[in-house]
């Protein structure tokens, strides 16, 4: 599992501070179902689901297929998170390393309905944990601007 940015790094001379970006997993979804299942943005094909993504289900049938099949698109974070020792959420990723502004447009567009959001929130109950505690980490709050 991974360790909070303030954890003692001296039980191994081997440590080399790793950070895992994680993102809201209702984002997530979203920017997956725009980008892969619209066609919106810059569609990359996703290796062995080019066929179900062609078809451009609704988010019923897109929910339905990630749940029965992996993939690192949608697969929970949390098991992505393994031997990382800090967490930072996305959106203070610009705050880290100068990056190119992200076209959230088609994401924004994808709306989905309480039970969508509920069956979404079920599945990715850890990674919604896990980007709490990003956005909690000591990490994250050296990032945060001060408020005015």
């Amino acid at each position: 599992m991974y360790a909070s940015a303030g954890a003692d790094s001296s039980y191994s001379p081997e440590f080399k501070p790793a950070i895992f970006i994680v993102r809201d997993p209702i984002c997530r979804f979203k920017s997956l179902y725009a980008n892969k299942a619209l066609n919106q943005g810059k569609r990359t094909e996703i290796e062995g689901h080019r066929e179900f993504f062609d078809t451009m289900p609704p988010i019923d049938a897109v929910i339905d297929y990630i749940e029965t099949h992996d993939n690192p698109h949608w697969d929970p974070q949390v098991e992505q998170a393994e031997g990382y020792t800090h967490l930072l959420p996305l959106h203070l990723l610009s705050e880290l390393v100068p990056t190119e502004p992200q076209n959230t447009t088609s994401s924004r567009l994808v709306e989905l309905t309480l039970d969508q959001m509920d069956r979404l929130n079920e599945m990715y109950a850890r990674d919604l944990i896990l980007f709490l505690d990003a956005c909690m980490s000591p990490l994250a709050k050296t990032l945060i601007p001060p408020k005015a």
